[in-house]
């Protein structure tokens, strides 16, 4: 046969078989691609690389390296052979013998062989898959950063170990030390790691979280925010700390607040006990602080004079937390001059006093929130002689939680209730009103229907069943989520109720109640249900009810009840 209808043959069997290959008929390719290797003309490298890939299809690694082997024999200086071969290689688990392989075919393929690249990036790729690699060397400096911003401090500071490339290239990083948290240390940090921290951040450090235990901790604390200009936050905690040490570090925070022009949160743990003196100074020291909390406050008075240390209104203050020590919480010597407090901050957006009492003779003027046009959260805790405020339309979250002495609402307090329109309340906790009317709740929920998320009215036992119920088909409570009925008189026929009219509900409290296992199963049944928690506390239910309850996909709170949300 003529050379040239020879080649036009092979051609033709070629194209023939590799259809035959894209059809999955890999028998027949291979019978094809047979035929051409034995004609041995222009199309015998192309041939041999199509049958190496369908004996490879078919599992046999061993045929297919024997034409790889042949394919580099026929063309020393073509990239295929070296490319099927190694990825032959790499199937039998051969990476170090592929990657020479490789390297081989590099010395001997020229650069303008159109898969030069791919030859070369292969080898590159086994050398990674073989050989352990330094991320810091190989990776971008800025892919480098954005991984380290998602660690956190400490993280951070462990790396600084693994070799001196990492170190120095941590190091060079400034925005990797504007946040530092020393607060749980298994030693104290020396005031002269500290200080080189803030250096390796240009001293602009933002951000510190303090742990007081030592006086060297508050020299650390003190050289840090006297230096850093440009701090904003500053959290503090203190566990097993001295007296001595809680004492200095009030001056040490009185003293330094001066150089604080640009504080914006300052947050004082449980811990961290200050006299309320103290917390004013601080706010009227470090006029920028938008948010302050001050976890564990203590009082030299029996009536605290609150903000007569401060000069002006602390016009930034956006979030204030003032907890009354659990330490020194008694009947005398908390009283809090919440009047003042109101005046000097008119622009609260979160106000949150736990554990504080107010004269009877005053408590009545000292409960008009009305001037805080900007507040929304709300929260008043384990007060004492607190009545029914009055609160500002801009209010969204309500929790009056415990406060002892507002068991029983007077004529002024429900004048308060009813009077209060809040068109943005998303969550109301009232606990232990136990003169609350259906009427004055409905009141205060009027304006806000269709927004409401959460409901707590725990022991306000004045509503009665009929009440409840009448509650529940309101309408008001339809895009209610939580709701809290613990220990008021509730029974099946409510639970009934709650399963056809609360379509949102996804956590309710049963606690205590007169629920049995009907109103459970009413509940756990309903169609389209999205309960996902039951608290069933102290209810008389028979095993079978809470298995049921929990093979719905419920979880149910069946032991001790502990609460708390201070």
């Amino acid at each position: 046969m003529p050379p040239d209808i020879a080649l036009d043959v092979s051609k033709d069997m070629l194209r023939r078989g590799q259809a035959l290959y894209r059809g999955k008929d890999y028998k027949a390719a291979l019978r094809c691609f047979t035929i051409v290797v034995n004609n041995e003309d222009a199309s015998l490298l192309t041939a041999l690389d199509n049958r190496a890939v369908t004996y490879m299809q078919l599992g046999d690694l061993v045929s297919a390296q024997r034409d790889a082997k042949r394919m580099i024999q026929v063309d020393k200086c073509s990239s295929m052979g070296y490319l099927r071969m190694s990825k032959i290689l790499e199937l039998l688990e051969k990476a170090e013998v592929a990657l020479r392989i490789c390297e081989y075919g590099l010395l001997h393929v020229s650069s303008e062989d159109p898969n030069y690249g791919l030859l070369k990036s292969r080898s590159k790729m086994l050398i990674m898959d073989s050989k352990p690699v330094d991320p810091i060397a190989v990776l971008p400096v800025e892919l480098v950063l954005n991984i380290m911003l998602y660690l956190d401090f400490k993280t951070v500071v462990r790396l600084l170990r693994i070799s001196r490339l990492w170190r120095s290239t941590l190091v060079s990083f400034p925005v990797l030390w504007r946040k530092l948290d020393f607060s749980v240390p298994l030693k104290s940090i020396p005031i002269a790691t500290a200080l080189e921290y803030a250096r390796r951040a240009k001293w602009t450090t933002s951000h510190v979280k303090f742990h007081i235990k030592k006086t060297n901790d508050l020299e650390v604390m003190g050289g840090l925010m006297s230096r850093c200009k440009v701090l904003e936050c500053v959290e503090v905690s203190a566990n097993n700390a001295s007296y001595d040490a809680l004492i200095k570090m009030e001056g040490y925070l009185i003293r330094i607040a001066d150089h604080l022009v640009n504080l914006k949160a300052l947050t004082l743990s449980f811990n961290c006990s200050v006299l309320l003196n103290t917390a004013s100074l601080l706010l009227g020291k470090c006029r920028s602080l938008e948010r302050a909390e001050f976890h564990s406050v203590r009082c030299e008075y029996s009536i605290a004079k609150w903000a007569d240390w401060i000069e002006g209104d602390v016009a930034n203050i956006r979030v204030l937390s003032l907890i009354y020590g659990k330490q020194q919480r008694s009947n005398t010597g908390n009283l809090l001059n919440l009047a003042a407090l109101l005046v000097k901050t008119p622009k609260l957006q979160k106000l949150t006093l736990v554990g504080w009492g107010w004269s009877s003779d005053t408590v009545l003027s000292h409960t008009d929130f009305t001037n805080l046009s900007e507040l929304q959260q709300l929260s008043m805790v384990r007060n004492s002689g607190l009545v029914f405020p009055r609160l500002p339309p801009s209010l969204q979250i309500l929790t009056l939680w415990h406060c002892t002495t507002n068991r029983r609402l007077n004529q002024e307090g429900n004048d308060n209730l009813i009077s209060n329109r809040l068109p943005e309340l998303t969550d109301l906790v009232l606990t232990e009103f136990t003169d609350l009317t259906l009427n004055a709740l409905l009141s205060l929920l009027s304006a806000s229907k269709g927004k409401l998320k959460t409901l707590d009215i725990e022991s306000c036992v004045h509503l009665e069943t009929e009440d409840i119920n009448t509650l529940v088909k309101s309408g008001y409570l339809e895009e209610v989520t939580r709701l809290a009925f613990c220990q008021l008189a509730i029974n099946d026929s409510t639970a009934e109720l709650i399963s056809q009219n609360l379509p949102r509900l996804k956590s309710i409290d049963l606690s205590l109640t007169r629920v049995t296992g009907i109103g459970v199963k009413a509940l756990v049944l309903k169609p389209h249900s999205r309960l996902e928690r039951l608290n069933l506390t102290g209810l008389v239910l028979s095993r079978d009810v809470i298995v049921f309850a929990t093979t719905h996909g419920i979880t149910i709170d069946h032991g001790n009840r502990s609460k708390d949300i201070s």
